[in-house]
């Protein structure tokens, strides 16, 4: 983006135009084709570097965070034993702590 558009950008956000609403303009009145987040990423390095533009939008955005490489958040459990080393005696299930249990993670960590 050339200085020149990004100044036209800036005038028509502070316009209080939504991004889209620029990127109609631009396309309508000067044929210069973007992508509305193309301005979003505009706006908010403009943040970043101390500026206000992004005051002017109408709902603040969350910028896009990249999905890929996130944790495990939940953590591992300590002293887990694998289901492979546990004794025979639990697979004939005569005793009380033998049976299964079926623990389901559901919304906010909490039980479904």
């Amino acid at each position: 983006v050339t200085p020149e558009i990004t100044k036209w950008i800036n005038q028509l956000i502070w316009q209080d135009l939504s991004p889209e609403q620029t990127v109609g303009y631009l396309k309508r009145e000067m044929g210069i084709s973007l992508h509305h987040e193309t301005i979003y990423r505009l706006i908010y390095k403009d943040k970043i570097n101390g500026g206000d533009l992004w005051q002017h939008l109408r709902i603040a955005k969350k910028p896009y965070r990249k999905r890929y490489g996130s944790y495990e958040r939940r953590g591992k459990i300590k002293n887990r034993v694998s289901i492979d080393k546990r004794p025979k005696i639990v697979d004939k299930k005569q005793r009380i702590g033998d049976w299964e249990g079926d623990t389901i993670v559901g919304r906010d960590h909490k039980s479904a």
